[in-house]
């Protein structure tokens, strides 16, 4: 037994490197596993991303998503339909108070013509934050209709995908997506404590004009 927070399957290629001796985070073997471990993850997103890798949890990936990138919106949409999106939301009003929230309820899918609908009387929405895999209640939420409205208003998605980076790649193909937060448990098969963020190569990035960010890269 392993008495580890949310223990994934390990592959068997991670078990034997739990094995290594540790090395000094300053030598240049350390260096070397960095850019390794940096060059695999941008090949995992087809170079369209690049990652951000910080010791922490998915949730603290959720707050290096917000508190450094919600500033680059002018109004954020939540979509929320379990727990997950909850706690997006409650970490994201925390940073942005004036987003807008949509509350599906527990289990229930995205009603995307409720979102159109959203989208069309709130031409200041730019940005839309959501949970990829809500797996609190076992949703699956459809980031392919996400994109296609978020194409046709012109927004960009921001994705709590811990839960899905490692099954569902995909998520790198999308147009409109352009910061996805992840984590070194769950799909990707090694012991949880790498908070990682991916995000977009085009995405422009502005300096901070808003929120004071305890959490700042």
């Amino acid at each position: 037994m392993k008495f580890v927070p949310t223990v994934p399957h390990l592959f068997e290629s991670s078990i034997l490197a739990m094995q290594e001796p540790i090395i000094s985070h300053r030598s240049d073997n350390f260096n070397s596993l960095f850019n390794d471990v940096k060059n695999n993850l941008i090949r995992l997103s087809f170079n369209y991303f690049y990652p951000i890798i910080v010791t922490g949890t998915g949730t603290y990936a959720n707050e290096l998503m917000i508190w450094n990138f919600a500033h680059l919106a002018n109004k954020i949409l939540i979509l929320t339909n379990g727990e997950f999106g909850q706690r997006l939301k409650n970490q994201c009003l925390k940073c942005r108070a004036d987003s807008l929230i949509m509350d599906f309820g527990w289990g229930k899918p995205f009603d995307f013509e409720q979102i159109a609908k959203t989208l069309e009387g709130n031409n200041n929405i730019d940005w839309i934050y959501a949970v990829a895999m809500e797996t609190s209640c076992g949703m699956k939420n459809s980031v392919d209709k996400l994109n296609s409205l978020a194409q046709k208003f012109k927004v960009k998605i921001a994705l709590d995908a811990v839960s899905d980076i490692g099954v569902n790649n995909e998520l790198f193909r999308y147009d409109s997506v352009k910061i996805l937060s992840a984590s070194s448990g769950k799909a990707l098969a090694a012991l949880p404590g790498i908070s990682l963020l991916f995000v977009a190569n085009d995405l422009e990035i502005k300096e901070f004009d808003s929120c004071q960010s305890p959490y700042q890269l």
